[in-house]
């Protein structure tokens, strides 16, 4: 006889440490939920508050609970999942959340006991109650009412919407803690009670609270179209899918390995979000790879790879997929922002792991959400991957976590964060942003301190970036080798500003190999690259030599030249090759006939980049326009100039 034999109080103490670690709030319950039925292949949630069954026996179904119904599969192997503590049935299963660990428990935080009812499935299945307390004896001369669902069946089948789940369908009955239904005094999993309908009421509104995040999680859905939340019957919020949607892992799921090729594929979608203010659209953008890296298979074949037990009692190596993809959702909220999260299949944690301000959004508000799902190994909390403790700070913690904590920052590296210039390319293709709003998102996440712990990781393979192409600028993705050098846009958009400034820029570039993009106002190129684009002092000197003299005398061409030579990655001063191309170019503007020039602040800024001891300023009472001409033409290399041009004080300034 065996000396080990089950604690059933320990079940009841293990489910209630997993509801303070994992499932602390009841949208963690919500999120479990919808997990379970897009695991299941389920098209359809259903999620009702209702107020109990009229007539039934059974007291876990005579009062208030939520009936969660979804129209997914549902196999033997499910319900020993769903009966055994601690186990999963979706161990095996690559396509699968749930070999996570990621399980049934969270609705505990609601009930102290649940029914579930398979409808349509063939014979063998009939409606049972998964009741942890059962066994212990102080709980049994209560919870032993709790058993027996057959005679209510009928009425809880007749609960279901006919029209909406009209074939197999597997519903759930969650009676809501109440001070009248508990296992034993002092035994329920938590305190909360909803005792009356105010308590009932607040429920249904944090559930219907998060309405843009489960508009992200049916994004990122692989077979759920539609979720409803729905109040006696009467629906509050509905959420109904259109378009792309993850593909790879649909196939992993039946054995397909013709993806795994290392070739990333977009797609696109909407979802229309219905509560009781009305509809709206959420548009989202995805992308998604089966990676070939050979580093993430040599993590795979590494001897302490993680294994699991079956509930049959096997010891497998934990089921990976080298899967990464993202996601980019755009609400219609008035709140622009940025919210970045990471997740396996849905969101890890409660909040955004980091946020990014889009205050300074042209054309409109922009609220966002980035979501970037990898295969990921999660931390026994649920609450985060492990190895990825924060923008880039990385941690192993226990040695017992080092492979997967190595799979997790490789996948991340080499399946996830390397297509994200594919991914937000795609968002325009997608009319989720306009050229205009990609222009702000890429400002904003490249001033981020997300981007700075990560960018390497995200310039990798390619880059994003506004491109000239001859005519006009467009967003493109380029390979990381490319040599960009950033123009100003209001230059790009103006091309015949741009010829007269530099007429023979685009054969220049050709020759040289070099791609020119758009830099905002302030000269940050509208890129996302693992290095900031820059000119070269040596570039700079043939830009300026191909300049007319007469360009320097008008003000968008001096502007435009001033934030080229401020960003040229060479201080405040350009070096010697560079002024003395400058100084001729501006002696040969002051000798031309009645010269007339930009306003002196515009000139001080293009002045100051002619080295120091170079420059000679003269007061306003000697620079009659003749003398300023004669000595331009003199035959000494010293430019001279107005006093209006000189910069006060500082390292520039010149006596």
């Amino acid at each position: 006889m065996s000396a080990f034999e089950i604690d059933h109080s320990s079940v009841i103490r293990s489910i209630r440490n997993d509801l303070q670690d994992r499932y602390r709030s009841l949208f963690s319950v919500l999120k479990e939920l919808i997990q379970n039925a897009d695991d299941a292949e389920a098209g359809r949630l259903s999620i009702d508050l209702r107020e109990g069954i009229e007539g039934a026996g059974n007291p876990l179904l005579a009062g208030p609970g939520l009936l969660v119904v979804n129209d997914g599969g549902f196999t033997a192997g499910n319900e020993r999942g769903i009966r055994h503590h601690s186990a999963s049935s979706k161990t095996e299963e690559a396509g699968s959340a749930g070999r996570f660990g990621l399980g049934q428990k969270a609705v505990f935080h609601l009930c102290d006991a649940f029914v579930v009812m398979p409808a349509r499935y063939g014979d063998g299945f009939a409606p049972f109650v998964i009741n942890p307390f059962h066994g212990i004896e102080t709980t049994r001369a209560i919870t032993g009412t709790w058993e027996d669902v057959a005679a209510d069946a009928a009425r809880l089948q007749a609960q279901v919407d006919s029209a909406a789940f009209t074939g197999r369908h597997l519903a759930l009955w969650l009676p809501l803690r109440r001070s009248d239904l508990y296992p034993a005094p002092g035994m329920a999993f938590v305190q909360q009670r909803y005792d009356d309908e105010a308590a009932r009421r607040r429920l249904m509104d944090e559930l219907l609270e998060r309405d843009p995040d489960l508009a992200t999680i049916l994004a990122a859905a692989r077979h759920l179209d539609r979720i409803d939340l729905r109040w006696r019957g009467t629906d509050a919020m509905s959420l109904v899918r259109s378009g792309g949607r993850l593909a790879y892992l649909r196939n992993a799921q039946v054995g397909s390995s013709s993806d795994a090729t290392g070739e990333a594929r977009t797609f696109g979608g909407a979802i229309t979000l219905t509560t009781r203010a009305g509809p709206r659209e959420v548009r989202f953008s995805g992308i998604e790879v089966l990676s070939t890296d050979a580093d993430l298979q040599a993590v795979m074949d590494d001897p302490h790879w993680p294994s699991t037990l079956t509930i049959e009692g096997e010891t497998v190596r934990e089921k990976a997929l080298p899967h990464g993809a993202g996601l980019l959702v755009r609400d219609a909220s008035p709140k622009s922002g940025v919210a970045l999260d990471w997740g396996v299949f849905l969101p890890t944690g409660e909040r955004p792991a980091a946020t990014v301000d889009l205050a300074n959004a042209t054309g409109g508000p922009l609220a966002l959400h980035l979501f970037l799902h990898g295969y990921f190994f999660v931390d026994p909390g649920r609450r985060a991957i492990l190895g990825l403790a924060g923008d880039g700070a990385d941690a192993d913690g226990t040695q017992a976590d080092r492979v997967p904590a190595s799979w997790n920052r490789t996948l991340r590296d080499r399946a996830v964060l390397v297509h994200l210039p594919d991914l937000l390319l795609a968002t325009v293709g997608h009319t989720v942003l306009s050229s205009d709003d990609l222009a702000s998102l890429v400002r904003a996440l490249a001033g981020s301190s997300w981007f700075a712990a990560h960018r390497s990781a995200i310039g990798a393979r390619s880059i994003l970036a506004e491109v000239w192409n001859g005519r006009r600028t467009a967003w493109a993705t380029l390979g990381s080798d490319a040599s960009l050098r950033p123009l100003p846009a209001a230059l790009l958009g103006a091309p015949a500003d741009m010829r007269a400034l530099l007429p023979d820029l685009d054969t220049f570039a050709r020759e040289r190999g070099l791609t020119l993009c758009a830099a905002d106002e302030d000269g940050t190129a509208r890129a996302l690259t693992a290095e900031a684009p820059a000119w070269r002092a040596p570039e700079l000197a043939v830009l300026l030599e191909m300049t007319p003299p007469d360009a320097l005398r008008r003000q968008r061409q001096v502007d435009a030249l001033v934030q080229i030579l401020d960003r040229a990655g060479s201080g405040s001063v350009a070096p010697e090759a560079v002024g003395a191309v400058l100084r001729r170019k501006l002696r040969e503007a002051i000798a031309l006939d009645a010269p007339r020039f930009p306003p002196d602040e515009s000139m001080r800024a293009l002045v100051r980049h002619v080295p120091t001891g170079t420059v000679v300023f003269l007061p306003e009472r000697a620079t009659h326009g003749a003398v300023l001409r004669a000595l331009a033409c003199a035959p000494a290399d010293v430019l001279v100039v107005r006093a209006a041009w000189q910069e006060s004080g500082g390292p520039c300034d010149r006596t």
